[in-house]
């Protein structure tokens, strides 16, 4: 698609012939920020030529929703007669968002599912590329690209069946457990007890026969304590039963 050229560049607002010349040398981000300047200085006087070459730098340089917007706001300035043009454009901007759908559905973490917005993005670039084609009887690019778009969705299709096959041969993915949620071997009765004590020799083993006296004395005190805790709690439990009563 070509940009559309002013016939009397003095009424274009400034920022316009530079978005030609940055548009015909291919830098695309230069041309886009160009005509976004220059529609914005326009303002409600915008035309539908300059607001189409804004959705067309738009569209290169990958800003989608501003090239969908900028393309509506021509038809509405433009009219019936410019509606096969913004069917035209809608639809390369949808296949761009195809190609970049079918990019990200590509990652390995990515499944079958992920290729469906492409195919979406494809069959939407198809269906408004044939609106287009049916307006005019002289406008080859239109029928090519419905011929491009229909194999673009034969290959996404295939892709997503090639990937369900994978999948149902792989069988389901078992999830790795979480390194706090692994689960611990169960141990059989008096195992535990077994183990503590294990564990408690072999640190004993480790300290001088002083260290190990103190500390018998100490579990030894701790069980005492314990001992009356419990059954201070018995006598109370047997006085608030006599009061009941």
């Amino acid at each position: 698609m070509r940009v559309v050229l002013g016939t009397v560049l003095l009424l274009w607002p400034s920022g316009f012939d530079d978005g030609v010349r940055h548009f015909e040398a291919g830098r695309f981000p230069e041309a886009y920020a160009a005509f976004a300047a220059a529609t914005a200085e326009a303002g409600d006087d915008a035309s539908e030529a300059l607001l189409y070459n804004h959705a067309l730098a738009a569209l290169r340089a990958a800003e989608w929703l501003e090239a969908e917007i900028a393309i509506e706001k021509a038809t509405v300035r433009g009219g019936e007669r410019f509606e096969s043009t913004r069917d035209f454009v809608s639809a390369n901007i949808a296949f761009a968002q195809c190609e970049r759908a079918e990019i990200l559905a590509a990652r390995p973490e990515a499944g079958p599912i992920a290729l469906d917005a492409a195919i979406a993005h494809a069959d939407r670039a198809r269906r408004l590329w044939q609106q287009a084609a049916v307006t005019r009887d002289d406008w080859p690019e239109a029928r090519r690209n419905v011929e491009r778009a229909l194999r673009k969705l034969d290959v996404l299709r295939k892709k997503k069946a090639d990937a369900i096959e994978r999948g149902k041969k792989a069988g389901p993915k078992k999830p790795k457990p979480r390194p706090n949620q692994e689960e611990k071997p169960r141990q059989r009765p008096g195992e535990r007890a077994r183990t503590e004590r294990r564990r408690l020799q072999a640190q004993l083993g480790e300290l001088s026969p002083g260290q190990v006296r103190r500390l018998l004395e100490k579990l030894r005190q701790k069980e005492n304590e314990k001992d009356k805790m419990r059954r201070a709690r018995r006598r109370a439990n047997r006085k608030a039963l006599e009061r009941d009563w």
